[in-house]
């Protein structure tokens, strides 16, 4: 392959980027997650994606050991982002965004169960509170009453 030619392709690939950035921002925006107290809109996998902005970004694009793609980009002239995303984001993207949606329906269900598990959690906590208060009063109830 020529260096034209490389440079086409180049171009090929990197030139629908933003356009699918938001696309992929519109759904993973309601990505949730559990922050220990409450469920928080926030999708950590595509969190540079959602805060995307620059339209003029150069592009890099690298293959990762287990498959994946990392695109990069530089906001400004030194704050690095990047993704990793599946091949159907080029060759696909319908399909990737399908993913897209599993993956933030799947998500949310894990952070939705963290939530649940720690409001039980809590509930359960409370419950054991109020029953050792509950008893204690009786047992001061009883003393005073019986005295």
């Amino acid at each position: 392959m020529k260096a034209r030619e490389f440079f086409k392709v180049y171009d090929e690939l990197t030139d629908p980027i933003p356009e699918k950035f938001r696309k992929i921002a519109e759904i993973a925006k309601d990505c949730v997650y559990f922050n220990g107290s409450k469920l928080i809109k926030y999708c950590p996998k595509y969190d540079d994606v959602i805060n995307y902005n620059d339209k003029d970004c150069d592009f890099t694009i690298g293959e990762c050991p287990d498959g994946e793609i990392s695109i990069n980009w530089y906001v400004g002239n030194d704050e690095y982002c990047n993704v990793y995303v599946t091949e159907n984001f080029f060759d696909n993207f319908d399909e990737f965004l399908k993913e897209l949606k599993e993956y933030v329906k799947r998500n949310n269900e894990v952070e939705t169960e963290k939530l649940n598990r720690a409001l039980n959690k809590r509930d359960q906590k409370r419950k054991g509170k109020e029953t050792k208060e509950y008893q204690e009063y009786l047992r001061l109830k009883e003393k005073f009453e019986g005295s």
